[in-house]
């Protein structure tokens, strides 16, 4: 199959452009529900055309992955005086510091808008909030991470707090966040005098303090020291590392993984929250554009009507089109993850038969793979 002919057209969205693709989406909410599909295949990462085994890509990129996170779909806002729910603080703290980043999250996971956006825009929003909360807190407390019982009380009052300026109030189940989040899980030192004793203080700042969003996600430099303080903090536990060199124990992994939570928590803590957000939420689209997070239901309905050299362009087409669009039912995905999903979706359908550039048959391209569609897009 021959998908040389496929030419990916992204630009850089204007303003007006997210204004209208956001009054396309607020019409579709109420009917568009995710599909549930009998079978389902999993999105996997981009694949370079040298090591792609199918040989399928696209035949140029992006003239810019820019956004490789969104905006915010309706930020900044002119909402006047700070937003302040009648809750008198958030766990223990003034939110006069707090402000813009509570704002931003607030917005970003805005009501019903929230589960269309959540992977891309609104969860990553939501998780670099609460590190740069439990960062505030270790200025009084002298520990990175709250107790069970603070934690409990904290995550409920800032989701409670959220809510009442008119973010979604499922967003710890929309984003897989709960209250252990907040609490130093299996790493074992929380307290900020012991972790500067340990790290290097001055090479995570100089990791993180500022990142470049496109070479962080090539080329890790923050992830890195993250990932190396962490070990550093988790070394007293690890036992598989000891004896092999690799984490091959679960609880070991998460150890790392929790003391890495802690170290977000003490780059908050020294960087101030709008810096803060701003590296973690570049941290996070890093993350986000690994992989295709949308879910792919079996094909069978487009192989059988695209299968062979010639098939009726017609119902062919119709066939990519009705598959399509339940995907774009799913989420709104990044210019990069749209990338890897068309790769994705078109190794699969090599894989099952057809044999024809159905992208150029049919005149898809990669705005078709998510909600974007909806909305005029800017060239």
């Amino acid at each position: 199959m021959n998908y040389s002919a496929f030419v990916v057209c992204l630009g850089n969205e204007t303003t007006w452009s997210f204004i209208l693709l956001l009054s396309s989406l607020f019409q579709r909410i109420s009917g568009a529900m995710a599909p549930q599909p009998s079978i389902v295949f999993v999105g996997t990462p981009y694949i370079s055309p040298i090591t792609s085994p199918s040989g399928f890509e696209p035949s140029a990129a992006p003239d810019s992955l820019i956004p490789l996170l969104p905006s915010s779909p309706l930020y900044p806002l002119d909402s006047g005086p700070s937003l302040q729910p009648e809750l008198g603080g958030l766990c223990g703290l003034e939110t006069a510091a707090l402000d813009g980043v509570l704002q931003k999250t607030a917005v970003d996971c805005m009501g019903p808008l929230a589960k269309f956006v959540g992977d891309v825009i609104c969860c990553p929003q939501f998780g670099s909030m609460m590190k740069i909360l439990q960062g505030e807190l270790s200025s009084s407390t002298g520990s990175l991470a709250l107790n069970d019982t603070e934690a409990e009380i904290c995550f409920g009052e800032a989701t409670d707090f959220l809510a009442n300026l008119g973010a979604n109030d499922t967003l710890a189940n929309l984003c897989s966040l709960k209250p252990d989040n907040l609490t130093r899980g299996l790493c074992p030192v929380s307290g900020v005098a012991k972790f500067e004793e340990i790290v290097s203080k001055s090479s995570l700042l100089e990791a993180c303090t500022s990142i470049d969003p496109l070479k962080e996600c090539c080329k890790p430099v923050c992830s890195r020291a993250i990932n190396a303080a962490a070990m550093q903090l988790a070394s007293t536990t690890l036992t598989s590392l000891a004896v092999n060199g690799n984490l091959s124990d679960h609880r070991d992994k998460q150890a790392v993984n929790d003391c890495e939570g802690l170290v977000l928590s003490w780059l908050a803590r020294q960087l101030g929250p709008e810096s803060a957000n701003s590296v973690f939420r570049n941290l996070y689209s890093c993350k986000v554009n690994r992989g295709c997070p949308l879910i792919f239901k079996d094909p069978s309905s487009v192989v059988n009507a695209c299968r062979g050299p010639s098939p009726q362009n017609f119902t062919c087409c119709m066939s990519l089109y009705s598959y399509i669009s339940e995907l774009q039912k799913q989420m709104l995905i990044t210019n990069v993850q749209a990338l890897n999903c068309v790769t994705f979706f078109g190794s699969m359908l090599m894989k099952k038969g057809v044999e024809i550039d159905l992208y150029s048959l049919c005149q898809v391209d990669l705005k078709d793979f998510s909600l974007q569609v909806h909305g005029e897009q800017g060239n």
